[in-house]
């Protein structure tokens, strides 16, 4: 009898051990989590090679917005230029000289859309609307409309003289109207001008 009761309790322990669990990681996920990748398409370049299309105005870029015209509008800093491109990186009208006021460019960094009727500039006997407006390093806001000038911007405000450096640009709204956000990164603020208190863009 306790011969017998030894070997049922040896059976026993080995039905156990053949019952054990073991836990295990699992990696959820790469099970759950679709893989993403992306690909880097470099559309339009002033280096020979670099992209589908070769620019030579696109140097040292800045700032970039979308047009009206659905374009991709870039800031060309070191050509003191601005163009527009389509989704393929080819151009989709002629470049814009920044210009300064006593001739030649002038180094654009932000630039903003305005969809608005404010922000008006005239030349040549033709005013209208900005469609596209541009902040400098040199302290000036541009604004530009093929209407009165397709290949130049027309300087609105000159703040050189108090020594501004903007940075950026940006259109704002409120119930007052549209308004246009300059950074003065000599200042270290972010004024901001009315459309409605000149025909021409404002800032201080």
């Amino acid at each position: 009898m306790f011969s017998r009761f030894r070997g049922l309790r040896r059976s026993t322990r080995r039905r156990a051990v053949q019952r054990a669990f073991r836990p295990a990681l699992e990696q959820m996920e790469s099970r759950l989590a679709p893989a993403v990748t992306f690909t880097q398409t470099n559309l339009v370049s002033d280096v020979p090679g670099m992209a589908q299309t070769t620019d030579a105005n696109l140097v040292n870029p800045w700032g970039m917005a979308l047009g009206t015209n659905s374009g991709l509008w870039v800031a060309e800093n070191g050509t003191g230029m601005a163009e527009s491109f389509d989704g393929t990186g080819q151009p989709v009208q002629t470049a814009v000289t920044i210009s300064a006021p006593s001739g030649g460019s002038t180094a654009p960094t932000g630039v903003a859309t305005n969809a608005t009727n404010g922000f008006v500039i005239s030349s040549g006997g033709k005013s209208a609307p900005s469609t596209e407006l541009f902040a400098t390093e040199d302290g000036r806001i541009a604004g530009w409309s093929g209407s009165v000038d397709p290949t130049h911007a027309v300087i609105a405000v000159d703040n050189t003289a108090s020594g501004a450096v903007y940075k950026g640009l940006a259109e704002g709204f409120n119930g007052s109207g549209a308004f246009l956000f300059a950074t003065n990164f000599h200042a270290g603020a972010a004024p901001s001008g009315s459309r409605r208190t000149a025909t021409t863009p404002s800032t201080r």
